[in-house]
Formats: structure tokens, sequence, C-alpha cells
């Protein structure tokens, strides 16, 4: 498995790549932690994003085995692009048959 994470203000980034789930991007924002605040509705609605209720708000992948959205490679290319990932990353993207296979 290839992951990288980065953190910016509130928001923690994690993509990469591997065998099982294709490319992955999980965005996580500590503010809608559930842990964050004692208040039920409060958790119940960190819970209503993500089931984790971790601060998780976006949770996407190319491949099969993974919980969160599939979207195609160029989908992801944006994705990607959008969350200020490494350009240097951005190439495994252009990998020949990057798709995982049905």
């Amino acid at each position: 498995m290839i992951c990288h994470k980065f953190t910016t203000n509130h928001i923690t980034i994690v993509y990469g790549h591997s065998a099982d789930i294709g490319f992955f991007l999980h965005a996580t924002d500590e503010r809608i932690n559930s842990a964050c605040d004692d208040a039920q509705e409060y958790r119940n609605f960190c819970y209503s994003i993500f089931d984790e209720g971790d601060g998780t708000y976006l949770n996407v992948h190319t491949g099969k085995d993974d919980e969160g959205k599939r979207v195609s490679l160029a989908v992801m290319k944006e994705v990607w692009k959008t969350y200020g990932v490494n350009p240097v990353a951005m190439r495994l993207l252009d990998w020949e048959d990057a798709e995982p296979r049905e």
C-alpha cells in the first residue's frame, strides 16, 4: 500500500493506492469529530456525516473493496487536484491500466 497524509488547518487528507481499494482519498475535519463535544445532538450530527463519527466527510476510491464512494479514475484525478495532492504523487494516476480489473 502507498499512503500519504497531510494536514492543513483542521482538515487531514489521506490518499494513496492499494491493490484492493485502488486509488483513494479520505478527508477528515477534526471540527466534526463526535468526540469533540458532549452534546448528544452534535454527536448524532457527526455520525450522520459518516458512520464512524470521526470527522470523515469524504471517502472515495477507484477499487471494489472499501467503504465510501467508488469513482472513476478521471473523477479521482479531479478530487486529488481539488484537495491539493502533491503533483509528483498525481503521476500515480497516470499509470497505464491503473484501474482495478473487474
